[in-house]
């Protein structure tokens, strides 16, 4: 009886293994996500994000790499969205914005708002249609 209870118990692992297999979010998404909450703590480097997922930062650089991006990528991606977001949602004047998102100076944030989306950050903000009065 024990040995039958074995032998259904591998067959059910085996059938559970084949027909739901494990899901993961994609690596960059973890990246992601760490990069989100780290960039206004100011730690926001490949080497702190690496240590905080508990790998090498070549093997951050890797994974990143098989997934078709890099950390670069992301941590601008993260910067873009959430300027869209600080400037269409928020009043946070650019200065807390620009430090929010670890930008070295505000010249630099505003650099990126034109480079992103060929405007200024306050183009930006004033063209949001929650920002217009009508």
């Amino acid at each position: 009886m024990l040995r039958q209870n074995a032998q259904v118990h591998r067959e059910l692992v085996t059938y559970i293994k084949r027909h739901y297999p494990k899901h993961r979010p994609p690596f960059e998404a973890e990246v992601r996500g760490l990069i989100m909450r780290r960039l206004a703590q100011g730690d926001c480097a490949s080497a702190e994000v690496a240590r905080a997922l508990n790998i090498h930062h070549r093997t951050l650089r890797r994974r990143l790499k098989e997934e078709g991006t890099s950390f670069q990528e992301v941590k601008d991606d993260v910067r873009r969205d959430m300027t869209l977001y600080y400037l269409q949602q928020t009043d946070l004047d650019f200065r807390e914005i620009s430090e929010k998102l670890g930008f070295a100076e505000q010249a630099v944030f505003s650099r990126s708002c034109r480079r992103w989306f060929g405007d200024s950050p306050t183009r930006i903000r004033g063209s949001h249609p929650s920002r217009q009065h009508g």
